[in-house]
């Protein structure tokens, strides 16, 4: 009995590993294209236009991100728990009436964040480094962009809380990215100055944010959810239970936002936005990274919330860990290539952008995002079990930490000293919730794959390409011999390692579906 206990486990871990598989794939494909993308807008940009006006930009779309951050309430996380779980527990006619809940705040706090931002956008501009006659300018066209914005967020997020990714995939990690970088590239052959540049910036962002929200709504459509079901629950009770959770995770969005783009504001108003622009090119791979881990957490988090809502508790371990040496094997090679390669990494944007402590800056985010993607989705699991306020709690205290290191150390070590706040702040959020994670559900995203993960990346990357860094080798063709062996080596040890990784849940997608056999039985 034991056995087929076990067996029925490894099963349904076997069956949960594939659908992640099919839909994190097609997500992660999408995350590549888009971080692509992102990155090639930072290049087009860097290139293109001078520091002032890169910084410029940088500047105020980190302001505006955090406002978009701001004006969602967390509503993402909320989704994610409430779509599937009310499905798991029969709680369909509920579902209309939760998004109900969920969307009509977020339209109301994106529309007074707006009205808010134009009334002071003389103010804000000088502020955060627009110091142009026409800076303020800027920000109120970002503000009459944030409702759409946030709208087609919340659009996106619906869609992928019912487990469906398609949309985000072609919206926000297709269309947007690629339509982006076209447009800023048409605004520096035209000779725009910083507010053209920042509508070739914005107008992408609409459109893709209106094309969601009719994605949206029509995929409501066709999966039967109806505004006029009957409702099993009363509207305030929803309403409690929604955002009893959501709205420390709001919180914790905003935090984590400020977290990712406060530095760079602090250091065009502490410094200047030529300094500004230096440190996002330095630490844009960042993000870069972040792309493949954050599209398989997507999938993740309402997959979580279905399984600890069944109390299959050790089938959501097997998952949290294998999730974790998935996304390190998608993201370590490019932490691992930047830290030991890094001064012809900043080569890319151009000679302005490859100073001594941009350098640093690369190897400090390097080591931080390599510790911080092996901690796994730690976050994710966290709020799926229900810890929006622990998650709030530990949001706040690593933001503290961080802007207050950004205010000690900017002026005394410049960019470097950003780099260095921002390192620590993000050990100490993963360290913490580490803790909080293991405690509430005695898990850890600590597994034979991740070790396995983390050799072949040291083996393949990180060990030849430091060599050659500290040989002083300067010709290029060394690198690139370098890293197309190392790809070599590196997919053939996670083929010969793919028992231990479960990427034979990938064969899912090579799989035909199976046609009923009328001779057969059922």
């Amino acid at each position: 009995m034991a056995t087929n206990t076990t067996d029925n486990s490894a099963d349904s871990v076997d069956s949960q590993l594939s659908r992640i598989a099919r839909s994190g794939s097609l997500n992660v494909l999408g995350a590549i294209i888009a971080s692509i993308c992102n990155f090639v807008l930072i290049v087009v940009v860097t290139k293109n236009f001078d520091q002032s006006t890169a910084g410029m930009l940088f500047s105020a779309t980190s302001a505006f991100l955090i406002l978009l951050a701001a004006a969602t309430l967390g509503t993402e996380g909320g989704l994610a728990r409430f779509m599937l779980r009310y499905e798991a527990t029969g709680r369909t006619a509920d579902i209309p009436v939760c998004l109900s809940v969920a969307l009509r705040p977020v339209l109301l706090t994106s529309a007074g964040l707006a009205v808010a931002t134009v009334l002071l956008a003389g103010w804000i501009a000088p502020a955060i480094g627009l110091s142009t006659p026409d800076g303020h300018l800027v920000l109120i066209a970002f503000a009459v962009l944030l409702p759409v914005a946030a709208w087609g967020d919340f659009a996106l997020a619906g869609a992928r809380a019912f487990g469906t990714v398609r949309s985000t995939v072609m919206l926000d990690k297709l269309l947007r990215p690629v339509l982006q970088p076209v447009a800023v590239w048409i605004t520096a052959i035209a000779g725009g100055g910083i507010v053209l540049l920042s509508a070739g910036w914005a107008v992408p962002y609409a459109v893709a944010a209106i094309a969601s929200v009719l994605v949206f709504r029509r995929m409501l459509r066709r999966r039967g959810v109806q505004a006029r079901s009957a409702v099993c629950t009363e509207r305030v009770v929803i309403r409690r239970e929604f955002w009893g959770f959501t709205w420390p995770r709001g919180l914790a969005r905003i935090c984590q936002a400020l977290l990712q783009r406060s530095d760079i504001i602090l250091i065009a108003a502490l410094l200047s936005v030529q300094e500004a622009a230096v440190y996002t090119a330095a630490t844009r791979f960042v993000a870069l990274g972040q792309f493949g881990a954050n599209a398989i957490a997507q999938v993740l988090q309402p997959r979580f919330s279905q399984l600890l809502a069944q109390g299959r508790h050790q089938d959501a371990t097997d998952i949290f860990r294998i999730s974790t040496s998935w996304s390190m094997a998608v993201a370590w090679p490019m932490y691992m290539i930047t830290g030991a390669a890094s001064t012809y990494y900043l080569l890319i944007f151009g000679a302005g952008y490859s100073a001594d402590g941009a350098v640093t800056v690369v190897v400090i985010m390097s080591v931080a995002m390599l510790l911080a993607v092996a901690a796994g989705p730690l976050d994710t699991m966290l709020l799926m079990a229900g810890g929006s306020r622990t998650s709030l709690w530990i949001s706040l205290t690593s933001l503290a930490a961080d802007i207050g290191l950004c205010l000690a150390l900017i002026p005394l070590w410049g960019i470097t000293g950003a780099a260095a706040a921002w390192a620590v702040s993000i050990m100490l959020k993963n360290g913490l919730t580490l803790a909080r994670v293991h405690a509430l559900l005695a898990m850890d995203p600590f597994s034979k794959g991740s070790a396995l993960v983390a050799l072949a990346n040291v083996v393949c990357f990180g060990l030849p390409l430091l060599t050659l860094t500290l040989l002083n080798q300067q010709q290029l063709y060394l690198y690139a011999g370098v890293f197309l062996a190392g790809c070599l080596v590196y997919a053939a040890l996670l083929w010969l390692w793919r028992g231990p990784l479960r990427l034979r849940a990938f064969r899912s997608l090579l799989a035909k579906k199976s046609v009923p056999n009328p001779a057969k039985g059922s």
